[in-house]
This record gives structure tokens, C-alpha cells and sequence, in this order.
């Protein structure tokens, strides 16, 4: 049986609810008019029930990373170990320059009134994403650890890899050709 979405699964039953109650409560007794209004009811509500986008309540998750240590290992050198470990570059050397070369990219800014995350912060949530593999680089595990949405991770790990590869395009780089061919 394929799966329905619960707005068809509240029509169905809702057909079974009419159904049900013209073999209870037959409408034959009833004038013209009253006939009218109850079927402008029913339409009525299942135009409501096709229309509204959110059935159940939308509730907030709470979300409480731990990318946050990131920025502490970082201050001090006897805690670089830790930032390494943790996104699998240094953070005075690779960190910073490649932040440096993608943090003006306009894939972080738009026109809208809430404003994107710090583009460090986005780096960060990549660079965690990337370090990872298997089921620890998964969008629910990297969402639990940087405390924020799975679709967070998503746009983030798309806005940095846009950013880089429009930054070091390899039309950019210098690219000096081997001067040997390599043994096999």
C-alpha cells in the first residue's frame, strides 16, 4: 500500500465521516435550504483541509552543538590539537586563509530580512562535515553536533563548496607542468 499523506488520510476519512452519517441521519427530512448549507459546509472544509499547509502544530527543536568549542580550541595553541581533531584543519593556517578567500563570495549574502549564518561558522560546519565519513558525516549527526537543522548543514556544506570552487578555480592557480613523466 503506498504511503498517503496525512492530508489524504484526513479526506478519506472524512468522505467515511459524510458517508457514514447520510446512513444515520438521512438528509430526506431536511428542507432545500438546510440541504445547501450543510454541503456548503462540507466544502467548506475540505477546501480548508486541501489548503492549510500544516496539519499538526510546527514545534521548535532544540538544538545545542558543540561546534561552539571550536572557537575556545582555537585561542590557544595547546588546544590546536583539539581544533584539528575536530575539523581536521589548523585553525591559524588553513582555517583563516581559506576563510579569508571565501568569506566576501556573494553566496553569503542575500536580500533577506534574516540574515545567513557567520560565513566562519558555515566553514566550520563543512569543514566538520567533511572530516567524516560513514554514518558520522550523516546530515542528523553533524546537524546534533554544530546545533542546527539538517537543512543548516545542507545549505552550509553547498554555500562553502560553491565559494571554494569559485575561489580556486583552476584557471586561477598556477599549475606548473612535470617537467618528467611519472614511472609506473
Amino acid at each position: 500500500m503506498p504511503c498517503t499523506s496525512l492530508h489524504d488520510q484526513l479526506l478519506c476519512t472524512y468522505f467515511l465521516h459524510l458517508c457514514l452519517g447520510e446512513q444515520i441521519l438521512p438528509t430526506s427530512n431536511l428542507t432545500a435550504d438546510e440541504i445547501l448549507i450543510q454541503v456548503q459546509a462540507d466544502l467548506e472544509l475540505f477546501q480548508k483541509i486541501k489548503t492549510t499547509r500544516y496539519l499538526n502544530p510546527c514545534t521548535s527543536i532544540p538544538k545545542a552543538g558543540n561546534l561552539h568549542l571550536a572557537w575556545v580550541y582555537a585561542e590557544s595553541p595547546e588546544h590546536h590539537h583539539l581544533f584539528l581533531q575536530m575539523l581536521h584543519v589548523l585553525p591559524g593556517v588553513v582555517f583563516s586563509i581559506l576563510l579569508d578567500l571565501i568569506k566576501n563570495h556573494m553566496v553569503f549574502f542575500n536580500n533577506s530580512n534574516t540574515p545567513q549564518m557567520p560565513v566562519d561558522y558555515q566553514l566550520a560546519v563543512t569543514l566538520y562535515k567533511m572530516g567524516w565519513y560513514g554514518n558520522a558525516a550523516s546530515l542528523a549527526n553533524v546537524a546534533c553536533n554544530a546545533g542546527c537543522s539538517e537543512g543548516s548543514v545542507k545549505a552550509f556544506t553547498d554555500h562553502c563548496l560553491h565559494a571554494i570552487c569559485y575561489t580556486l578555480q583552476p584557471s586561477a592557480l598556477k599549475v606548473q607542468p612535470l617537467s618528467a613523466p611519472i614511472p609506473m
